[in-house]
């Protein structure tokens, strides 16, 4: 297989990795320079049932032409990534398996290759190729929102986790960045040790990552299932695993093997760390003290789940919120033989090192908002941002190659009267095609009506605001595609919720999603939408409440319609086409 031909540009190295059965001295991967036929590189005789990483350093070769070889009936090559000096303007270059050619994708392409994907988010991130799920390491560094994410790179399916990484200046427009952590290079083929799930700290401007190192215990006996370990960057780009690792190699007496996705910040001095774990069937989140990253001190459980079938917190977060604390975290919980995984926040009091909780509620009511983090950026806002995706969902993408997508992100914070609120991050509204909305209408009086808004659209997003004017009205917003499908987003007076229905989606999961919410001041409504290619997220009741799900139409082109059960007063509706983010 030969890949399309490329040019060598300054400071380029190209990383893959290679599994073979060859024969010494076999050529396996070739580089050759297409202006004079000259090998540059080429790697011979791998015997190997695993892959192995490799690194070729192209700087001698710059502004040369070039092409790559892949004898495909030899080895099998995956995770091929060519990266320079400009990388974190420019976003490295990745090589994509396609009718037997090798396509070298770079950021243009990549905006015409995702135009071409019906399903493929256009203003959320997703990874360039393969599988990804939840992200972590989120950190403002050096003028950059970096956002590491569990990645397999070998496949669209979930397999031994590496931490992938994209950059942006925005939120909104991301750059590939070449894969940041992996396991080490197992010896057997089946062995499913990986990096799983952690942070990312500004250590006096090193670039430190904390995380979960999960190893396989049929062939790593020496280590217990999990453990946390550190690696960190001068550059931001290329990480350097801690030669100590584990930082904590043992659990606290009692807890099970579960002992994971480690957050860590800084406070009154000294490094902070929550993990999540569970003793006797029950999830519990553990606090753990540093002075230097490197050397831990257990400081007892947190929080502690208070009912049998909840049987882990995953991916905790702890942080202040208004005039307390906030904890955050993914809860694996069964019911019936049957798991559920969503997302709780819990507020209260933290003091002396005990948290006493006082509430605790849903933090996305919808099925496609699991493990999430947040972060503090440089403007003082707490930004979240999920995994758009749960277990045991179908992942329909499967064939076209990727799987998985982040929310959009999303601030965190309290109002006057310490309610909470979740809003879309401003720098959204950069997306939007016009300053002023495509459509806008107001004052309509609606009866049980159907009033059309858009019958082609794309990426958009809609503000809708009316009130009910009796108990029983619903309205919001009915979304349809070519193929007859149909999701809602409705707000329901009768029993004060806000709902999201996939129950007339032709593709993908169905289920009816809802959350409790009062009308603001005078009963007013508003519910804030945005609709990508496959999916929809609600921000309502004054940003009061949100809800996440994934939606799949068999090709783009939608239509919008505002609909009431009821009557009730449109007050205003604001539809916005947005553009691609990349």
């Amino acid at each position: 297989m030969i890949s399309e031909t490329f040019i060598i540009e300054a400071g380029d190295r190209l990383l893959f990795r290679v599994k073979a059965d060859a024969a010494p001295g076999a050529s396996l991967v070739t580089l050759r320079s297409t202006d004079d036929g000259a090998v540059l590189f080429d790697l011979k005789g791998v015997s190997s049932t695993v892959y192995i990483p490799v690194e070729w350093d192209l700087s001698a070769y710059a502004g040369e032409s070039a092409i790559l070889d892949v004898r495909r009936e030899s080895c099998s090559v995956a995770e091929c990534c060519l990266y320079g000096k400009g990388v974190l303007n420019d976003g490295a270059r990745f090589f994509w398996a396609e009718n037997g050619f090798l396509r070298v994708i770079g950021a243009g392409s990549i905006r015409s290759r995702f135009a071409r994907d019906p399903h493929r988010p256009l203003f959320h991130f997703s990874p360039v190729m393969n599988w990804m799920n939840d992200p972590c390491g989120l950190i403002r560094w050096r003028g950059e929102y970096h956002m590491f994410y569990q990645y397999h790179p070998f496949s669209s399916f979930w397999g031994p986790m590496h931490w992938g990484h994209a950059v942006s200046g925005d939120l909104v427009h991301w750059r590939y960045l070449p894969v940041a952590l992996a396991p080490d290079t197992p010896e057997h083929a089946d062995d499913f040790s990986g990096i799983f799930t952690g942070s990312a700290v500004d250590d006096n401007g090193v670039l430190t990552l904390v995380y979960t190192d999960h190893r396989d215990t049929r062939y790593c006996v020496d280590r217990i299932m999990q453990s946390q370990s550190v690696a960190s960057s001068d550059d931001g780009i290329v990480f350097k695993k801690f030669a100590d690792n584990p930082v904590i190699a043992s659990r606290p007496d009692g807890c099970a093997e579960d002992f994971r996705d480690p957050k860590v910040w800084r406070e009154d001095g000294e490094w902070r760390m929550v993990l999540g774990s569970r003793m006797e069937g029950r999830g519990q989140v553990l606090l753990y003290g540093s002075k230097d990253l490197k050397h831990w001190e257990y400081g007892g459980v947190l929080f502690r789940a208070t009912r049998d079938g909840v049987g882990m917190y995953e991916c905790p977060d702890f942080f202040p919120l208004g005039e307390g604390h906030a904890l955050l975290a993914s809860v694996v919980e069964e019911r019936g033989g049957v798991k559920e995984f969503y997302t709780i926040l819990v507020t209260g009091a933290f003091r002396e090192g005990a948290f006493v909780p006082e509430r605790e509620t849903r933090f996305d009511f919808g099925p496609d908002f699991y493990a999430p983090q947040s972060f503090l950026d440089d403007k003082g806002r707490r930004i979240v941002i999920a995994w758009m995706e749960n277990w045991g969902n179908s992942f329909l993408t499967h064939p076209s190659g990727w799987s998985g997508a982040a929310t959009l992100p999303r601030t965190i914070e309290t109002n006057s009267r310490g309610e909470i609120l979740i809003r879309p991050v401003e720098e959204l509204e950069a997306l939007r095609k016009t300053v002023q909305p495509a459509v806008e209408m107001s004052g309509k009086a609606l009866d049980t009506s159907l009033l059309p808004v858009h019958s082609d659209l794309d990426l958009f997003e809609v503000m809708l605001e009316f009130t009910p004017l009796e108990k029983g009205a619903h309205c919001g917003l009915v979304i349809a595609g070519k193929d007859g499908g149909e999701v809602a987003v409705f707000y329901d007076a009768d029993q004060s919720r806000v709902v999201i229905d996939r129950g007339a989606m032709v593709l993908g999961e169905k289920g009816i999603f809802a959350e409790r919410i009062d009308p603001e001041e005078n009963g007013l409504v508003r519910l804030h939408v945005f609709c990508d290619r496959s999916s929809v997220e609600v921000f309502a009741g004054g940003y009061r409440a949100a809800g996440t799900a994934r939606v799949y139409f068999k090709e783009p082109g939608r239509r919008a319609d505002i609909f009431s059960r009821g009557r009730v007063d449109l007050v205003r509706c604001a539809l916005w086409e947005l553009a691609s983010a990349w």
